[in-house]
């Protein structure tokens, strides 16, 4: 089995693009937290009941970790956001611990690079990307989707956390590569 690394953490901390780079240094497959067949409906999903959106993601979730295991048997995979934000996510919107469903998961990253920043600086880039008011993060569902987060990477010791907020994309990045080369991982 190939590696398979994984992009998780908060809006606007460079994950998409240090994910994409990555993909394209080491030659792998890229798959994102929505998968491509979702996609047109991912905006109508997002604007119904909670519930609904979570069910949504989780499906995405469970056919993104068949792409996983399939890609594996040939090349590298990376992954952009995965059964982590979810949870993460959705045991704030739903107020409920949905820590289970990480037992659905068959394929576990050989390593998670958890990108995160302070609220300020993440609202900031937010804004300057020209998106909506309403999906900049409050101080309170800031504080407790982060403290989802910890919990639910805490099972897990292979875990890179990156802060972003005084970190320029391309240090992130390098900060990446510089890991993946040292730990073995990827040669």
């Amino acid at each position: 089995m190939f590696p398979f690394l994984l992009f998780e953490g908060l809006d606007n901390t460079g994950k998409s693009i240090i994910a994409k780079k990555i993909a394209k240094k080491i030659n792998a497959a890229l798959y994102y937290g929505v998968p491509e067949l979702l996609l047109p409906f991912r905006e109508k999903f997002d604007n119904l009941d909670d519930e609904i959106s979570f069910a949504f993601y989780i499906i995405g979730n469970h056919i993104i970790d068949s792409q996983i295991s399939e890609s594996r048997k040939t090349r590298n995979v990376i992954v952009d956001r995965f059964f982590f934000s979810t949870i993460a996510y959705h045991s704030v919107k739903l107020g409920r611990n949905l820590d289970s469903f990480l037992n659905e998961m068959k394929n576990i990253p050989d390593k998670i690079y958890y990108l995160t920043g302070q609220i300020e600086e993440i609202n900031k880039r937010t804004q300057k990307k020209g998106l909506k008011s309403n999906e900049l993060y409050s101080p309170t569902f800031f504080k407790e989707f982060i403290r989802n987060y910890d919990r639910v990477l805490s099972r897990y010791s292979n875990i890179v956390i990156i802060d972003t907020t005084y970190n320029s994309i391309e240090e992130a990045y390098r900060i990446v590569l510089d890991d993946l080369l040292n730990s073995g991982i990827i040669i």
